[in-house]
């Protein structure tokens, strides 16, 4: 987002940061129509929205897009990342080291980006002839959900051999957790981030993860932000942005 703001400063447009506290509401109606009315905007970039608040602008006219996906029904335009195709490449990866039993830890809302992830890997899974299999396990964006979720996993008779993981905030539980408990990575556990963050360069061993190119999505949010604000309108099509993988010494055999 801080590429995207100088893109569009360049442009003479400023970008301001609005995060009220309304987006985990059921009916955001009124508080998004105050919110709208106290901040008159050109164009509106949704980021981490609920499936009402994104309804509620394809619904209210207001010039918006998403940058994230959007939930089923919604007809806004989007930049998003391509998350099937990395868990895809994830699954593959797992599979060619010979885990046969992965676990990806989510968030227990059913966002798109979930429903995409567990699509790739399951489309992994069925491009192998044996057996295998994805079990989900919820978190509650506390460290303390993360935690619960990892002893479910090892409490298992067949344990799951390799976690993917979908938030950065996972990564640093999950370390601490396995590292207070004599859990080796990746000989005993094998570990992917789907996403990633900046301080990842900080983790040992290294953490296998992907990232999108951050020129190259920047400058496709500040493309539609223009053609909104000049048009009223976006005319370009939709897009889900690749993420590179970026390997690391996570992934090993299976345990």
């Amino acid at each position: 987002m801080e590429e995207t703001q100088t893109r569009l400063a360049a442009q003479g447009r400023q970008l301001l940061f609005a995060s009220p506290d309304i987006f985990h509401l059921a009916q955001p109606g009124r508080q998004l129509e105050r919110l709208v009315q106290s901040m008159p905007s050109a164009a509106w970039l949704l980021f981490a929205t609920s499936q009402s608040v994104q309804q509620w602008f394809a619904q209210s006219g207001q010039p918006a897009f998403l940058f994230e996906l959007p939930f089923p029904g919604i007809e806004l335009p989007f930049v998003g990342f391509d998350w099937a195709a990395a868990a895809f490449h994830a699954g593959v990866q797992l599979l060619r080291q010979g885990h046969r039993s992965l676990a990806i830890l989510e968030y227990a809302e059913r966002r798109p980006g979930l429903v995409a992830d567990e699509e790739g890997l399951e489309r992994a899974l069925g491009t192998f002839p044996g057996q295998a299999q994805l079990l989900v396990f919820k978190d509650d964006l506390t460290p303390t959900g993360v935690a619960r979720s990892l002893e479910k996993v090892f409490d298992l008779p067949n344990r799951p051999t390799a976690l993917i993981l979908t938030r950065t905030a996972q990564v640093l539980t999950c370390y601490s957790w396995l590292a207070a408990r004599g859990i080796r990575i990746p000989k005993d556990i094998s570990i992917i981030s789907l996403p990633n963050d900046t301080w990842f360069s900080d983790l040992y061993p290294p953490l296998c993860h992907y990232a999108p190119d951050p020129n190259f999505v920047s400058r496709k949010i500040a493309e539609r932000v223009m053609e909104l604000v000049d048009n009223g309108r976006i005319a370009q099509e939709s897009i889900r942005a690749p993420l590179n993988y970026f390997p690391g010494a996570t992934i090993g055999p299976a345990a």
